[in-house]
């Protein structure tokens, strides 16, 4: 993937979109306890959180 980690390809293409983006977000969920979003993302009245998951994937060639 180059020298890109997939959060920074993952902001830059919201950003592309038209979002208004924070990292890092720190909200209290139901339970009271901190929960940590990697990103916030606004466009108008929409707003969402994004987990982002860098998963160790496997090439489709190897699949059998």
């Amino acid at each position: 993937m180059g020298d890109s980690s997939f959060l920074d390809l993952t902001t830059k293409y919201f950003r592309q979109k038209g979002y208004e983006i924070e990292r890092d977000v720190i909200l209290e969920g139901f339970s009271g306890l901190p929960r940590k979003f990697d990103l916030f993302i606004r466009k108008g009245s929409e707003q969402r959180l994004v987990w982002i998951k860098d998963w160790k994937r496997t090439p489709s060639s190897v699949i059998p």
